[in-house]
């Protein structure tokens, strides 16, 4: 399985701590999203290859990932591919990882998440191998989360926690975590839905607009995470929550 790690955007509201760095590299607890990224992966028999999409800095991303080489000795293979156009749609980053959806089964990740091994474990080991997604059903709506919408255990939308269709209507609603497990055989189909988005001029949307038509065309499930601790980091006040609340947590759950 590869794991494929979506890291070409600017991360706008993290500014100043973006304004010299991609977000992944921004440092909590002394070590990066990156490099925290890397050593999860390392640690899964499961995962035997990574690609990272690339797009701000991306000479520094690189230089990220030769340096936890360096420290951890590690030979898993990793892989880039840059994203030129990455001021606009995330789904131009999804548009790119195209081959590696297509030749392995994947799970796709947001770079931009702090969470423990255990969480990417029940993602990657999930029963719903054609497609899984992660929710926190007991995540607080602000209106920016995206949200995984499900019915008789199957997941049929998903949208931001401000839209009205997620308000009713589902047997499970919560917080997507920004990881999804995808099948190289389901990967044509998202793919479709990823080529006709910008056939029709839509560069500019996030690719859960994809995903949202991908679900409506394929068997996908999800995993609770309610019970794990994960953020995602895209405000100076995330960076402070996952160092006080956050971190803690996930050092107390690492076997000693």
């Amino acid at each position: 399985m590869r794991a494929i790690l979506l890291a070409a955007g600017i991360g706008e509201r993290l500014r100043p701590l973006t304004d010299e760095m991609p977000k992944c590299l921004v440092p909590i607890g002394g070590r990066s999203l990156l490099a925290r990224h890397l050593d999860h992966f390392a640690r899964l028999p499961e995962i035997d290859r990574v690609g990272i999409v690339t797009g701000y800095r991306a000479e520094q991303i690189a230089a990220g990932v030769a340096a936890w080489r360096e420290a951890t000795g590690a030979t898993l293979p990793i892989e880039t591919v840059h994203n030129p156009r990455y001021r606009e749609g995330s789904i131009l980053s999804m548009a790119a990882a195209r081959d590696w959806l297509l030749a392995d089964d994947c799970v796709v990740m947001d770079a931009d998440v702090l969470y423990g091994l255990p969480l990417l474990a029940r993602l990657v080991r999930s029963r719903y191998a054609t497609c899984c997604f992660l929710l926190d059903d007991a995540a607080v709506r602000t209106g920016e989360e995206m949200m995984v919408c499900a019915a008789k255990r199957r997941v049929g939308h998903l949208a931001r926690s401000s839209e009205p269709s997620t308000w009713s209507g589902w047997d499970q609603i919560g917080e997507g975590v920004g990881f999804t497990r995808v099948a190289a055989s389901a990967a044509p189909t998202l793919l479709e839905e990823i080529d006709a988005l910008r056939a029709a001029g839509r560069d500019d949307v996030e690719y859960e607009v994809a995903l949202d038509a991908f679900v409506k065309r394929v068997e996908a499930g999800f995993e609770h995470v309610h019970d794990l601790p994960w953020t995602e980091i895209d405000f100076p006040t995330d960076i402070q929550r996952a160092t006080r609340d956050i971190l803690p947590r996930l050092e107390r759950a690492q076997p000693r």
